[in-house]
């Protein structure tokens, strides 16, 4: 949504940003669930939280706990490949000039 509203802005935009900022939202969600889900598994807060429509988790490691190294392993490499897309970014475009388009970028706004 944001890459369209840039777009619709008339901001320039780069394609490489635009693959990063699609290829690492995707990965840092992923981290962010399945470290959720292993923390909340580890702890014992899934074996104690009744679930609701909203809230309780999948209950996915409670039923294979065998799993749960699987959840661990999962959120490390997709939280590494997407510090990797932010390194790229900052390789791509060093702080000042990024914190000058944003400035730019909020005027258009």
């Amino acid at each position: 949504m944001g890459v369209a509203i840039a777009f619709w802005s008339g901001v320039s935009l780069n394609p490489v940003f635009i693959v990063l900022i699609l290829i690492g939202s995707p990965l840092a969600h992923i981290s962010v669930n399945a470290l959720n889900e292993y923390h909340d598994f580890k702890s014992g807060l899934d074996l104690i939280t009744q679930a609701t429509l909203f809230s309780g988790g999948t209950k996915s490691l409670p039923e294979n706990p065998e799993k749960a190294h699987l959840a661990l392993i999962t959120g490390l490499v997709n939280l590494v490949f997407m510090h990797f897309c932010n390194v790229v970014f900052l390789i791509q475009q060093p702080y000042e000039a990024f914190q000058e388009e944003m400035i730019n970028i909020s005027r258009t706004i």
